[in-house]
C-alpha cells in the first residue's frame, strides 16, 4: 500500500496479514484535508474496532494517522470526540437489527380498557381548571386500593402509583385530594418525586431506577411539558417524538402505563386532537389520547373523552361532577352518566355579544356568582375557563344589571341581588 510506510507497525501487520482486513484511508491526494479529517478518522476508528483491535492500540494508530496524514492535524480534544463517538457503535453493527421471524406476537395489556394501555405513553389534555389533576388523583386513589371502573363491572387490582407533579403542593393539594377520593395512603402504595428534575438523560435514568425498585403500574407526569429538557422545542415534531420515544421505551420495558398531562391552546380548530399545546408529534407518538373538558350541555359537568386510540376502539365519553367543597373541605369527584357525543363536542365555544342582544352572558354570570361573592379578575378567569370570550367592560355592564358591587378598586366584590 502506497501510504503504509507512514502507518505504525500494528496496522501494517494487520493490513499485510492473511486475514482480510480493511481500513478507511485517504483518497488519491494522500491526506485528509479540512472537512474530511473528523469523518475520515471516525471511519478508521470504527473499522479497526470491528476488527477487534483494542482501544489503546486504536488510539495509537489514529494519533499516528492524524499526525502524518491530516492537514492540519486535529487537536487532542477533537480526537477525544472521535474516539467517544466511535464507542457508541457495536463491533458488529448488524446486531442492531433483528429478523422478524425471531419476534413473538404479544397481546396488549390494559390498565383501563379501552382508554389506557400499559407499556406506552398516554396523553390527558385539557384547559386549566377543568379538573385534570382531580381526575388523576381519583385514578391514583382507585389504583391504590383497587376498585370498580366507572359505568363498568370491571375491577382493577390494587396497584402502585408513581407521581411526578411540578405544579401541585403535596401537603395542601395532592394529599387532601387523594384522601377525599378514598386513597389507601399506607406505605408503599403511592410515591411522588419530592424534588423536581427534568426528564433529561439523567432524569430518565433516575426515573427508571425508581421504576425498577418501586414497580408501579401507573406513572402520572403533570404537566409533561414542564419536565421536557430545555434543549427540546415543544413545537418541533422531530424533537418532540425523540423525547417521547425515550419515555415510551421506558414504559414498554417495564410494562407501565405513563399518563402525560398536557394543557391546551386557546384555539386549535374544531377537532380535540389539534388543541393540545405543542407539536402534533405529541398526539402522533402517543398510543392513546384523552381529553377532559366542559360538557356540551352544562359547563359545571366535566367530560372524560377518548380522542385517539391505536390499539382499540374509541371509548365512550364519561361525564362527572365535582360535588361539594367549602373553605375547609375539598369537593369529591362523582360520576354522572355516559354521554352520546365525542371529545370534539367538549368545551363548546360560547359566542357572547352585547348583553342586551344575548341572554347567555347573564345566565353564565348568575351561575358563577351563585357560589358567593367574586372579584372581576376571578369572574373573567371563570369565563375564560368556560370558553366565553368577552371584554371586561361588557361583563361589568351586565354585572350592574344582576348584582351589587361591594368595595372599590381591586378589592371590589360582586354579589347577586
Amino acid at each position: 500500500m502506497k501510504y503504509a510506510k507512514k502507518l505504525p507497525d500494528e496496522i501494517v501487520q494487520k493490513l499485510s496479514s492473511k486475514k482480510k482486513v480493511s481500513a478507511e484511508l485517504p483518497d488519491k491526494k494522500g491526506t485528509f484535508g479540512e472537512g474530511e479529517r473528523n469523518d475520515g478518522l471516525f471511519k478508521l476508528t470504527c473499522s479497526l474496532r470491528r476488527q477487534s483491535m483494542n482501544m489503546p492500540a486504536i488510539r495509537k494508530v489514529v494519533r499516528r494517522v492524524n499526525k502524518t496524514l491530516c492537514r492540519p492535524p486535529l487537536s487532542e480534544k477533537e480526537l477525544a470526540d472521535v474516539f467517544k463517538s466511535s464507542m457508541r457503535y457495536d463491533k458488529d453493527a448488524s446486531a442492531e437489527f433483528i429478523c422478524m421471524s425471531e419476534i413473538k406476537s404479544q397481546k396488549v395489556e390494559w390498565f383501563w380498557y379501552p382508554y389506557m394501555p400499559s407499556g406506552c405513553i398516554v396523553f390527558l389534555d385539557g384547559h386549566p381548571g377543568r379538573g385534570k389533576s382531580y381526575f388523576t388523583m381519583w385514578l391514583a386513589a382507585l389504583c391504590s386500593n383497587g376498585g370498580t371502573l366507572p359505568f363498568s363491572n370491571e375491577k382493577i387490582s390494587k396497584r402502585r402509583v408513581l407521581i411526578l407533579n411540578a405544579e401541585d403542593d403535596p401537603e395542601r393539594t395532592m394529599r387532601p385530594r387523594l384522601e377525599k377520593a378514598g386513597a389507601d395512603l399506607s406505605a408503599g402504595n403511592i410515591h411522588f418525586q419530592g424534588e423536581f428534575k427534568p426528564l433529561s438523560e439523567e432524569g430518565i435514568q433516575i426515573l427508571e431506577a425508581k421504576i425498577i425498585s418501586f414497580k408501579p403500574s401507573l406513572i402520572i407526569i403533570d404537566p409533561l411539558l414542564t419536565y421536557m429538557s430545555s434543549d427540546v422545542d415543544a413545537h418541533r415534531f422531530d424533537q418532540v417524538t425523540k423525547f417521547l420515544t425515550y419515555i415510551d421505551q421506558l414504559a414498554r420495558a417495564h410494562n407501565v402505563c405513563v399518563i402525560g398531562i398536557r394543557h391546551m391552546t386557546k384555539s386549535g380548530g374544531e377537532h380535540a386532537i389539534n388543541k393540545g399545546i405543542g407539536s402534533i408529534g405529541f398526539a402522533a407518538r402517543a398510543r392513546s389520547v384523552l381529553h377532559i373538558g366542559a360538557s356540551r350541555d352544562d359547563p359545571d359537568v366535566k367530560g372524560f373523552a377518548h380522542v385517539k386510540s391505536n390499539w382499540s376502539e374509541t371509548g365512550d365519553t364519561l361525564l362527572y361532577k365535582l360535588e361539594g367543597g367549602s373553605k375547609t373541605d375539598w369537593p369529591k369527584l362523582e360520576w354522572v352518566e355516559v354521554a352520546d357525543y365525542s371529545a370534539d363536542s367538549l368545551d363548546p365555544i360560547q359566542s357572547v355579544g352585547r348583553p342586551k342582544a344575548q341572554a347567555d352572558l347573564s345566565d353564565i354570570l348568575i351561575k358563577i356568582l351563585g357560589v358567593g361573592t367574586k372579584g372581576i379578575k376571578d369572574i373573567m378567569s371563570d369565563l375564560d375557563v368556560r370558553g366565553v370570550t368577552v371584554s371586561k367592560s361588557v361583563v361589568n355592564r351586565e354585572l350592574r344589571l344582576i348584582a351589587d358591587c361591594e368595595g372599590k378598586g381591586p378589592k371590589a366584590r360582586w354579589r347577586l341581588r
